[in-house]
Parts: structure tokens; C-alpha cells; sequence
């Protein structure tokens, strides 16, 4: 199965762990493709090239939406993958989403990893609109906790939505 994961940035937090973690539990059987507009390299970079996963760049949204859409159709045209799996905290941009569907991939996965804007407000109103179109594009959704799930999706989605909590590896952490 290939995988086209959104959701890694530069830095280490609870995004980027969960995601390398169920990279470090599948990419033996599966083949991954990380999907990044940032320009630095996103953390974990080493292990998952080392590991046959493959990291593509493309224009951020923020520097030119044709530009973006025009790099996100190309690697979706070209790379038919079978699920995108979307980590996010918010919803403020879904263009991976949209052209994903717009591609026919089908199985478009919704991670959300948040409860609450932690944006500007414009985050916010971009999240609450896409909040509302959201279940056009998807139907499988994931959320770390009920109030995630809450803050994430509409009606529709949410009472479909699974609840996957956060674990954390109790032996790697000292007190």
C-alpha cells in the first residue's frame, strides 16, 4: 500500500512523534511518501530515508496557491497512492485534501491532534469554514480525544470519528 502522509514540520512535538512512530511500525510493509511545503527538512529526515520512506516538496500555499495545487496534482498524478493520512490541528488549509479527491484517491484519512485554535483569528474562521465542506472530501476520521474530534469535525464526521489516544513509551521517559 502506498501512503501519502501531511503532517510532519521541522520540529519535534506530538505531531511529528505519533507520525514516526507508525512510520517505524509500518514502513516494512507499506510504502510512505512524506508530503511537506516547508523549506527546511523535516525532522526525522534521516530515518526515513534510511528506511525507504520518500519526503516531496512542494510550494506552499502561503507563496502561490497555483503554484501549490500545480505540485500537489503532479505528485498525486504521478504517485497513485492508495490513502492520504492528514495529521493536523486545524483545518485552516485542506489543499492536500482537495486535490488528493480530485485525484480519486478514496481513502483520505483525517488525523485531528488538536482541541482548540491555537491560531490567529483567521486561522480560525479558515478552520470553521472548512470545518463545514470538510465531509465532501473525506469519511474516515481520527482524533486524539473526544474533545479533539469535537473541535475538528461537523456533525456528519464526527459521529463516524475514531478515537486513537496519544500513548507514550513509559521506558523512555526519566523523572
Amino acid at each position: 500500500m502506498k501512503i501519502a502522509v501531511v503532517g510532519l514540520s521541522p520540529k519535534v512535538g506530538g505531531v511529528e512523534t505519533f507520525i514516526i512512530n507508525m512510520f517505524r511500525s509500518l514502513y516494512q510493509k507499506h510504502d510512505f511518501y512524506f508530503l511537506t511545503s516547508y523549506d527546511e527538512d523535516v525532522c526525522y529526515k534521516d530515518e526515513i530515508l534510511k528506511n525507504n520512506g520518500k519526503i516531496i516538496k512542494y510550494c506552499p500555499r502561503r507563496s502561490s496557491l497555483i503554484k501549490c495545487r500545480k505540485d500537489l496534482n503532479k505528485f498525486f498524478k504521478s504517485n497513485r497512492v492508495d490513502v492520504l493520512w492528514f495529521n493536523c490541528c486545524s483545518l485552516s488549509s485542506i489543499e492536500e485534501i482537495k486535490i488528493a479527491y480530485k485525484n480519486n484517491i478514496s481513502n483520505i484519512v483525517v488525523h485531528s491532534h488538536n482541541s482548540k485554535n491555537m491560531g490567529s483569528k483567521l486561522t480560525f474562521l479558515l478552520h470553521t469554514l472548512n470545518k463545514l465542506i470538510l465531509n465532501r472530501f473525506v469519511y474516515n476520521t481520527i482524533a486524539c480525544s473526544n474533545i479533539a474530534a469535537d473541535w475538528m469535525f461537523n456533525n456528519t464526521l464526527r459521529k463516524n470519528t475514531k478515537i486513537l489516544h496519544n500513548a507514550v513509551n513509559a521506558k523512555k521517559i526519566s523523572i
